[in-house]
């Protein structure tokens, strides 16, 4: 009987302890398993972070591109009479050429095709003007405050000395720029 409760014991034992084992391992797989579960929050909820970190950035650089457009926006309408349009081109040349007139100034224009030109591209521009330096002064001036935009690129002054007659003084004003076309 001694050996029969001594086996029933180790039995007990033995099944508590297997129990203990078995419990003890859920326990282990369980916590691996949460471990594991929180790391791919944490991983997403990280991620998450980066994602609406750039989309603040990108909403805070919207709003602010939005502040600076509406700055300039009053301002367009001068831009755009800056650009000389390829319908007006014929214009743009007669009225370079009547200030010359007006001035007494002799004056060749070189441009390119204008037909061959794209939208809001530069193209070259060379005015060469004959007559006083006063009013060569005077030319500039007035291209000066004209409504396009002429963006220059050399400025040559050459005196033309007249042998002949000491008070007659001539130059000759070569300007060579860009301008831009719509």
């Amino acid at each position: 009987m001694k050996n029969n409760i001594q086996l029933n014991k180790n039995k007990i034992l033995l099944a508590t302890f297997l129990i203990l084992g078995v419990l003890i391992t859920l326990l282990l797989l369980y916590t691996i398993h949460s471990v594991i579960n929180i790391k791919l929050v944490s991983q997403s909820i990280y991620d998450q972070r980066l994602e609406l970190e750039r989309k603040y950035r990108t909403g805070f650089l919207l709003r602010q591109n939005e502040d600076l457009f509406n700055q300039i926006e009053p301002r367009l309408n001068s831009l755009n009479l800056s650009f000389v349009d390829k319908n007006q081109a014929l214009e743009f040349i007669n009225d370079l050429e009547a200030e010359a007139e007006r001035l007494n100034l002799d004056q060749t224009i070189n441009i390119p095709e204008i037909s061959q030109l794209d939208i809001l591209t530069p193209g070259a521009l060379q005015l060469s003007l004959t007559g006083s330096p006063e009013k060569l002064l005077d030319f500039i001036n007035i291209l000066d405050k004209k409504p396009y935009y002429i963006n220059i690129v050399r400025l040559k002054i050459i005196n033309n000395k007249s042998t002949t007659d000491r008070r007659q003084n001539s130059a000759t004003l070569v300007i060579e720029g860009t301008i831009y076309w719509q």
